[in-house]
């Protein structure tokens, strides 16, 4: 029961967030979630010494989407159902909330249509992860439209990666894993759940590259 509860706290929390912003009558770019967090920030004016009070938004009125750029059963096409479960069963949003899956070209495809299509459009928002970041800026990313292109509300979730090897791999230590890649990176294979540039290559990329090994030697399967 107390789960539950701090799960609604935080979900309430979020949408408030995300709500403040889409109500707040800016149409001048259309709305996403990322990696990043953003908070909900007011002003208001005197007048004869008073503060006046800005008008109470009635959003939502109508039903949400949620486009959510890569298909259905991954994390964050998982995630954007969760939440519309938990709000609608809890009776935090009364209106419905639906989940688009729009996939291809590692997000591309989704996060295009959605920047270029919903712009203003306040009843759908993006749901979208590292690749987002990355197919733009890596050099072989295909990519037209940016982080820059959508409004960052609120960080919906956080993944932590890991690395494993089999029981009876001859690596049973972190520094074992170093060691052999620092004498040639070449000989170690990484395999991970997703497809260069997202977080299972990083988690692989960046432990080599802060041990100063050459990363354009390492092998990564996908």
């Amino acid at each position: 029961m107390l789960r539950k509860k701090v799960l609604a706290t935080m979900l309430t929390l979020i949408l408030a967030v995300s709500l403040a912003a889409c109500g707040s009558g800016s149409n001048s770019a259309p709305a996403a979630s990322s990696s990043g967090s953003s908070s909900a920030t007011s002003s208001s004016s005197a007048s004869g010494g008073a503060a006046s009070e800005a008008p109470k938004s009635n959003y939502p009125e109508k039903a949400i989407t949620f486009l959510v750029p890569s298909g259905a059963g991954g994390g964050i096409a998982t995630m954007p159902t969760t939440i519309a479960k938990v709000l609608s069963d809890l009776n935090l949003v009364t209106q419905p909330i639906t989940v688009e899956n729009k996939p291809g070209g590692g997000q591309v495809v989704g996060t295009t249509e959605f920047a270029l299509k919903d712009v203003g459009n306040d009843y759908k928002l993006m749901i979208t992860s590292t690749p987002f970041v990355l197919n733009y800026i890596k050099k072989e990313g295909t990519a037209t439209i940016s982080f820059r292109d959508v409004t960052p509300l609120a960080r919906m979730q956080m993944d932590y990666e890991g690395l494993a090897v089999r029981a009876d791999s001859k690596y049973q230590t972190l520094q074992d894993l170093l060691d052999d890649l620092k004498a040639d990176p070449s000989q170690v294979t990484f395999v991970g759940g997703g497809a260069p540039g997202t977080l299972d290559h990083l988690n692989s990329v960046l432990v080599a590259d802060k041990i100063g090994v050459d990363i354009s030697k390492l092998k990564y399967v996908a």
